[in-house]
């Protein structure tokens, strides 16, 4: 089993079933999967193959999860770059990842058509015929130079099985996606993990206050996550006590500490404020709240989740 392999089993057996929802229009699982092949064959067609480097340089669309899929239909890899990052920063980071290929939407043309790609270095990256890698990542660098979090099939799986127990998630949830998908967060704590169990994913092109509180009450999502910037800027909107936020069984929040008061800002409306804690190199889901403990202990990031092992050392790297 793979992401892949679950997939392609929805668009069999429920292809009528909404995969994603993007400005206004519905893309069911049957047409996600005939996407996907195009675009694996777009890819073949490019040249691309196993383990080559394919860069992805937008905001949150569909087609980003496409060209996901697609590659790892190929076995090639994807690279999701950070928008936000400087020419200079994307060049480095393609640079250092040997991108192969560099596909960019609309509104980020201009600077694709600055940067450079070059001829894939298929000696660089041994893909392992059991596993192969799928998904290249690069850390914010908040504290150093980016670095790059290979992950491979069975990662992105175990993933999207430590999350479906984390959110108890099902083919009748509904998640609605608003964090850059650039990074793990937006992409792999609730939205590949939505689409592995037949859910449906709504997608913003990027957090806004006003569209997220829109949405909850207009699309009844179940399900999101948003961290502690996007939870004070929904909290603070003059949009949020009168909002109907009934439909969010759980709302998820992760990336740093949370502050008491944005989750018990929450909870005072009755939804529980889970938190989620991992790294750009762990997949992320790493220890989780569940939800029936989210009023009880909030502000806790919960216990190791489902095949992840934790241990605790002090500075001299001794057990504590």
């Amino acid at each position: 089993m793979s992401l892949i392999v679950a997939i392609e089993g929805h668009a069999t057996r429920t292809p009528l079933t909404t995969a994603l929802h993007f400005e206004g229009q519905d893309i069911t699982y049957g047409a996600l999967w005939t996407r996907v092949q195009k675009s694996a064959q777009s890819l073949r067609e490019r040249g691309v193959q196993a383990g080559d480097r394919v860069a992805w340089l937008g905001l949150n669309d569909p087609e980003m999860l496409v060209l996901l899929l697609a590659a790892a239909y190929v076995k090639a890899i994807f690279l999701p770059l950070n928008y936000r990052l400087a020419q200079a920063e994307l060049q480095t980071i393609l640079d250092h990842a040997q991108a192969s290929l560099l596909i960019a939407d609309q509104s980020h043309q201009p600077v694709a058509m600055a940067l450079t790609v070059g001829a894939a270095d298929r000696t660089a990256s041994a893909v392992p015929s059991v596993d192969p890698p799928v998904l290249l990542v690069y850390t914010s660098g908040t504290t150093g130079t980016p670095k790059g979090a290979l992950h491979t099939q069975a990662g992105l799986l175990a993933n999207c099985i430590a999350s479906v127990h984390a959110h108890e998630l099902t083919a009748g949830d509904h998640v609605l996606t608003a964090l850059p998908m650039f990074h793990v967060g937006g992409l792999c704590i609730q939205t590949l993990p939505a689409l592995y169990v037949g859910a449906r994913v709504t997608v913003h092109a990027r957090f806004e206050a006003a569209a997220w509180l829109r949405d909850v009450q207009a699309l009844k999502p179940t399900l999101s996550l948003l961290v502690p910037a996007t939870l004070r800027a929904v909290i603070h909107h003059p949009a949020f006590a009168s909002t109907d936020l009934s439909s969010l069984r759980l709302l998820n929040a992760g990336s740093s500490t949370i502050p008491l008061s944005q989750i018990e800002a929450f909870h005072a409306r009755g939804v529980p404020v889970c938190q989620v804690y991992g790294a750009t190199e762990t997949g992320p889901v790493s220890m989780y709240l569940l939800r029936s403990e989210a009023m009880q202990h909030a502000g806790s990031a919960g216990r190791a989740g489902l095949q992840v092992d934790i241990r605790l050392v002090d500075e001299a790297g001794l057990d504590v």
